[in-house]
């Protein structure tokens, strides 16, 4: 049996957690970067809560990572009960393993949890998640979890939780070696996604995307393109549909790497033996669809292959983390974008300013090469804006006049150069800029927030401060006492403010 230890940023964490409940929130939304450690943070949660004599149940929402949690309390040593289909029901054991909607059919019959885990908690205001915490109201603690809080469709969490508790950013996780440095290369898409509909929540349909990408030129380039830059390494490749994940398998078969592809469709020993085969190098590549985008622990992989559009960030993110997590002798990892994934949402290392309130909405383009066309990168925050622009919105920057532009040839591969300590020095937006609660707001009505976004941003940035108290009141104009004062500070501050603006 192993023990949990904690990393620094881990244990603030859940000192951090731990302050929101005692301050009044029953429902806390955890954000921690893939690879960062959120298993074993919320496992030491449980565990602790299990000690005191509480019960703890663990939500999830696929097969996959039901054996994942269940392996990782084993490995502690908290022994748990299933809530999960045809398992043994062992309800006595006051932790358990639940699939949601195992849980939801038994919401009457099994006893009520003092603490409700939530994995990949970016799907728990839809559909049946929503019924279980319908059901139990205020009666028990929630802690969410997740990398990504924001729906696939941008959509925030702010409806489910009342508190938002942030890790460290993804380019700090590289800088302390937690996560490895992503080396990116952007390809012209061959594929033509103008002719691609989309779903109500704006995500490419998936029988459409097929069509387009399932296409020998466009497979034989990504292949090709495999073997020029990362031949025989460890590779996954995303895809649109367990049919063009097979097909894509099948390529790199007929090239003569070892390939396979894998779907929850297939037994757990099959997955597993796909994972191991890319760990002891008997296997170059696996394919797949959506069955690694959340809760896999695969860091032998140093490729990740892009066959698969997408407009959710939360998706993209997910996908690349899989490639992120560290071994002995990955010093990075290869990701190769053949679909202008990283065009529509911008490095994976970037700041991005999670908040409840959600992503705001870009302006709809009718069309794909609309967006091609008609935004640009800033090389100063790494940010996608408008070209009507003269500078970044976002940062102020002007970008240079340059003499000629290198033409981007499809298919053909282009490296993103951005450095780490360019992207831990990158300009936050105009949001970083706006200090006070007064900036905040006039923020607020400029992009259409809710009041309550001004207090999530503000708490968010006391909170994350690590000066003397002295120096974090004089900075945020606070009244606090001591540093467990912080929150209720930020708090009275906040309240002190709101009624200015409501007299």
């Amino acid at each position: 049996m192993n023990t949990i230890q904690l990393r620094p940023y881990q244990s603030k964490s859940v000192s951090d957690i731990r302050e929101s409940y005692k301050s009044g929130n029953k429902k806390v939304l955890f954000v921690l970067p893939t690879g960062g450690g959120k298993t074993e943070t919320f496992i030491y949660m449980a565990m602790e809560a299990v000690s005191k004599g509480k019960r703890v149940y663990f939500l999830v929402h696929k097969k996959n990572l039901v054996n994942q949690i269940s392996e990782r309390c084993r490995r502690y040593g908290l022994k748990h009960g299933f809530i999960a289909g045809n398992r043994p029901k062992q309800y006595y054991l006051p932790a358990q393993v639940c699939s949601v909607q195992s849980l939801k059919n038994r919401l009457n019959e099994v006893p009520q949890p003092d603490l409700l885990i939530i994995d990949e908690a970016h799907h728990a205001n839809a559909g049946t998640w929503k019924d279980i915490l319908d059901f139990y109201k205020d009666s028990v603690y929630v802690l969410g979890v997740t990398a990504t809080p924001w729906r696939g469709d941008g959509q925030g969490l702010g409806d489910v939780f009342s508190d938002l508790v942030l890790g460290p950013l993804p380019a700090e996780l590289v800088k302390i070696g937690n996560l490895v440095m992503p080396e990116y290369y952007n390809f012209k898409p061959l594929a033509d996604f103008t002719k691609i509909k989309k779903d109500k929540n704006g995500e490419y349909k998936a029988d459409d995307l097929f069509k387009e990408m399932d296409k020998p030129a466009i497979t034989g380039n990504a292949v090709e393109e495999y073997k020029r830059l990362a031949a025989c390494e460890p590779a996954i490749y995303s895809c649109v549909n367990i049919k063009h994940a097979d097909n894509v398998a099948a390529a790199f078969n007929e090239a003569g790497f070892k390939a396979v592809s894998i779907n929850g469709n297939l037994e757990d020993a099959e997955i597993k033996s796909a994972f191991e085969g890319l760990a002891n190098r008997s296997l170059n590549v696996v394919t797949f669809c959506d069955l690694i985008s959340e809760g896999t622990d695969i860091p032998a992989v140093s490729v990740v292959g892009m066959l698969r559009r997408t407009m959710s960030l939360s998706l993209y993110l997910q996908i690349v983390g899989r490639g992120l997590r560290p071994m002995q002798g990955k010093d990075r990892c290869l990701i190769l974008d053949h679909v202008g994934n990283q065009k529509l949402h911008g490095h994976p290392l970037m700041t991005r300013e999670w908040t409840l309130e959600g992503m705001q909405k870009r302006k709809r383009k009718d069309t794909d090469e609309q967006i091609d066309n008609e935004y640009k990168d800033c090389t100063e925050c790494f940010r996608t804006y408008e070209k009507t622009h003269a500078a970044c919105p976002y940062c102020g920057f002007v970008e240079p006049v340059k003499v000629s532009e290198i033409e981007q040839v499809a298919g053909v591969a282009v490296k993103d150069e951005t450095t780490l300590d360019e992207l831990l020095k990158a300009k936050k937006s105009e949001q970083g800029k706006s200090r006070t609660l007064s900036d905040l707001w006039e923020l607020k009505n400029k992009r259409g927030h809710k009041d309550n976004w001004v207090y999530y941003i503000f708490e968010s940035r006391i909170l994350k401060e690590n000066g003397s108290i002295d120096w974090i009141n004089k900075k945020y104009g606070l009244d606090a006492t001591n540093q467990n004062d912080l929150k209720a500070a930020a708090k009275r501050a906040w309240n002190n403010f709101l009624r200015t603006k409501k007299h």
